[in-house]
C-alpha cells in the first residue's frame, strides 16, 4: 500500500498479482467495438469476496486528466483580481477588498509541481501580501505527488495561473495546493484528501476546517472518462466533499461545445459535442468563460461589459486546431452511444449523462431549454477569453517553452474563470464574517436567478450580469444542445451569467436577522432639582444571522428633540432632560445584506423631588 484516504487506498503490485486479484482488462486496440471499449477503460472486472460490499470500484493507474488549454497574447490589457471584484459588484455597492478572508482557505488540485518562489515574485510585482512568507501557502502531497512525466506535460503554468489568480482576487485567503499524480486514481485521491482535511478525519494530512472552496482547472470530456469512473469512482467523493461544506468549482472547458477536443492531446477527427467532467457533475459549479472589458473602476452599471468567449466551429473552438478556443458548455450525456474517432483509436460514450437537477428544472424553463432533461453547463461565467486574460509569472522551463521564452505570459481559459470564481465566493464569505464553507451553492444561484431575472440591468437587487452575446460552436454539431448562442437569461455559453457576488450574500447565507435591544431606566440619584436623569442601555448582535453587521444606530429623543446619537454596537449612557419629558430610544442593527431589526423603548424622565 502506498497511500490511503477515507475513501481510497492506493497500492502497487506486480501485474500478475493484480490480475490474480482483480482480473485483467483487454487491450483497447485499433477501432474497438463499444463493448470492448467499455471493458478496456472501465474499472477492473473482478472483486475478491473479502472486499464485496466494501469497495465500489478498482481503478488502475492511468487515464490522465487533460490540462485545459490556455492561449497567450502578446500585448492585451489583462485583468486583475481587483478588476474582477470591481466588475462583479452591483452598481453603488463598495467592492470587496479581499482583505477579510484571513479565516478561510481555498484549495486547488494540481497534477504538476510549481515553484512557490514564483508566487512570491508575483506578489512583489503586484504589491500584494506574500502568502509564502506569511505561511498561507500549503502544499499537500497526494500519493507521492506528480511524477517527472506529469511535470513534463506542462502543468506548471496551470498551477501558477491558479495560485496567482487566487492571490490577486482573494489576497488574504490561505491557499492549499493538493499535488497528485496525473491519473484517474490521482484525481479521486486528490478530492478525497481535501475531504479528509476539511472534516479533520483520522486520515487527514493537513487538517483544516476552514476550507471553503476547491477550484479544479483539469478535466476530460464525459465520453473519455466513462460511466464507471464517474459514477463509481469520483461522484461519491464529490457529493460527500460538498456535504462537508466545500464549494467545488470546475472549468467548463476551452473548446466550446466540443469538450473532447483536447481529451487525448491530439484532438478528434470528428466534431461530436460533449461536456467536460467534473464540471458536468450536478454537485459542482461549472464555470464558463467571458470577455470582460472595463475601465478598472467600481461597476456603475455601464462601465463594464461582458460577452461570451466565442468560437463558431470546430476549427475556431478547438485550440489544438490553431483556434482561439471558446467557453465550454452543452448538455450532459451528449456523446452517449456515439463513437468518437481519435488519432489513437476510438472512444465510446457509455455515460448517459446526469439527470436534470432540481435547481435547474425549477429555474430554467423558457425557450429553448424547456424540454431538456439532462444537466446543462456552465452554471456561471467570468473572465476567460485570452483577449482579456490574466498576466502570470512562471519561471519553470515548461512554462517558458509555452510562453515563447518569457517568464510572464497572459493566460486565458476557463482555467482562469474557475479560480476567480472560487476567490470571489471566499471574498463574499469573508466580508460577511463567515469562517467556514457553505457547500453546494446551486440553490442560492438558481433561486437568485429566478427571483431577479425580470429586473432591468442596474436595478437594485440585481444578482447577475446577463451575457447575451457570443457563441461556442456550430449549430450543426450541437446535438442535444438546442442553442450554441448566448441570449437573454440562461444559456449554455455563459450559464446564468456573471455573478455580482455581494448581491448573492442573502441567498447564500439564509434569511436570519440581526438582534437588538434597548432600555430606559430612571436614575434618580443623578437627578438634580432641574433635570431628570435616565440611563440608556443598548446592544446589537448577529443572533442566528450568519452575516456580518454593517452597523448599529441608536437615537434618543426627548419631546421630539434629539438628545443622544451613537453608532456603537452596545453601550450605556446617562441622559438628563426636563423632568417628566417623554423619552423615546430607537436602536437599529443592519447586516451587510441590508436586513435590519429595530427596537424601541419609551418612558418619561423621573420627576425631581423637592
Amino acid at each position: 500500500m502506498t497511500g490511503q484516504t477515507r475513501w481510497t487506498v492506493e497500492a502497487s503490485a506486480a501485474p500478475t498479482t493484480v490480475a490474480e486479484a482483480f482480473g485483467t482488462r483487454p487491450r483497447l486496440g485499433a477501432d474497438p467495438t463499444a463493448r470492448r471499449y467499455r471493458a478496456a477503460t472501465g474499472s477492473l472486472p473482478d472483486l475478491p469476496d473479502a472486499l464485496d460490499g466494501m469497495v465500489t470500484a478498482v481503478l488502475p493507474a492511468g487515464g490522465p486528466k487533460v490540462l485545459q488549454p490556455q492561449a497567450t497574447q502578446a500585448d492585451p490589457a489583462p485583468v486583475t483580481g481587483a478588476d474582477v471584484r470591481n466588475a462583479d459588484t452591483p452598481p453603488g455597492v463598495t467592492p470587496s477588498t479581499g482583505r477579510h478572508d484571513a479565516g478561510l482557505t481555498i484549495a486547488t488540485l494540481q497534477f504538476a509541481h510549481f515553484k512557490p518562489t514564483d508566487l512570491t515574485t508575483y506578489a512583489e510585482q503586484n504589491r500584494l501580501p506574500d502568502p509564502v512568507a506569511a505561511g498561507r501557502l500549503r502544499q499537500i502531497q497526494v500519493d507521492r505527488g506528480p511524477s517527472a512525466a506529469d511535470d513534463a506535460q506542462g502543468g506548471a503554468i496551470e498551477a501558477s495561473l491558479d495560485q496567482e489568480a487566487l492571490l490577486s482576487a482573494a489576497p488574504t485567503a490561505t491557499q492549499a495546493v493538493y499535488l497528485a499524480p496525473n491519473s484517474d486514481s490521482g484525481f479521486v485521491d486528490g478530492f478525497a484528501a481535501v475531504y479528509d482535511d476539511v472534516t479533520r478525519d483520522v486520515w487527514a494530512a493537513a487538517p483544516d476546517a476552514h476550507i471553503a472552496a476547491l477550484s479544479v482547472s483539469w478535466g476530460v470530456c464525459e465520453a473519455m472518462e466513462g460511466r464507471s469512473f464517474i459514477q463509481q469512482g469520483l461522484e461519491p467523493v464529490i457529493d460527500s466533499l460538498v456535504a462537508a461544506g466545500v464549494t467545488v468549482f470546475a472549468a467548463s472547458g476551452d473548446d466550446g461545445i466540443y469538450g473532447c477536443g483536447t481529451a487525448t492531446g491530439t484532438g478528434l477527427d470528428d466534431d461530436q459535442a460533449d461536456v467536460d467532467y467534473p464540471a458536468s457533475s450536478p454537485h459542482v459549479v461549472a464555470v464558463g468563460g467571458t470577455r470582460l472589458t472595463g475601465d478598472g473602476t467600481p461597476n456603475d452599471g455601464s462601465n463594464w461589459q461582458e460577452t461570451g468567449w466565442s468560437c463558431t466551429d470546430p476549427s475556431s473552438c478547438e485550440d489544438e486546431r490553431s483556434g482561439t478556443g471558446g467557453s465550454g458548455g452543452g448538455v450532459s450525456g451528449s456523446a452517449y452511444g456515439k463513437t468518437l474517432v481519435t488519432a489513437g483509436g476510438a472512444a465510446y460514450g457509455d455515460f448517459a449523462g446526469f439527470a436534470e437537477p432540481a435547481y435547474q428544472r425549477s429555474a430554467v424553463k423558457g425557450t429553448p431549454y424547456a424540454s431538456i432533461t439532462k444537466r446543462m453547463v456552465p452554471d456561471i461565467s467570468t473572465d476567460g477569453d485570452p483577449a482579456s486574460g490574466f498576466a502570470v509569472y512562471c519561471s519553470v522551463l515548461t512554462c517558458r517553452q509555452q510562453a515563447k521564452g518569457a517568464r510572464w505570459a497572459v493566460i486565458g481559459g476557463t482555467s482562469l474563470a474557475s479560480p476567480l470564481s472560487a476567490a470571489q465566493l471566499v471574498d463574499t464569505l469573508g466580508d460577511a464574517g463567515v469562517t467556514g464553507g457553505v457547500g453546494d451553492i446551486h440553490q442560492a444561484l438558481y433561486s437568485a436567478y429566478t427571483k431577479t431575472k425580470a429586473l432591468a440591468p442596474g436595478s437594485p437587487g440585481e444578482v447577475f450580469r446577463d451575457v447575451t452575446d457570443g457563441t461556442n460552436g456550430d449549430p450543426a454539431n450541437a446535438g442535444a444542445d438546442p442553442s450554441v448562442s448566448a441570449g437573454p437569461g440562461y444559456d449554455t455559453v455563459s450559464g446564468l451569467g456573471g455573478v455580482l457576488w455581494p448581491a448573492l450574500t442573502p441567498y447564500l447565507l439564509g434569511s436570519g436577522t440581526p438582534t437588538a435591544a434597548v432600555s430606559l431606566t430612571a436614575d434618580r440619584k443623578d437627578s438634580t432639582r432641574r433635570r431628570g436623569a435616565v440611563r440608556v442601555q443598548w446592544t446589537s448582535g448577529r443572533g442566528k444571522d450568519t452575516l456580518r453587521l454593517r452597523g448599529t444606530t441608536l437615537v434618543v429623543r426627548a419631546g421630539g428633540k434629539q438628545v443622544l446619537r451613537s453608532t456603537a454596537g452596545h453601550g450605556s449612557k446617562l441622559v438628563t432632560v426636563r423632568p417628566g419629558a417623554r423619552l423615546t430610544a430607537v436602536v437599529t442593527a443592519t447586516d451587510i445584506a441590508g436586513r435590519h431589526v429595530t427596537r424601541t423603548a419609551r418612558r418619561p424622565a423621573p420627576r425631581v423631588r423637592r
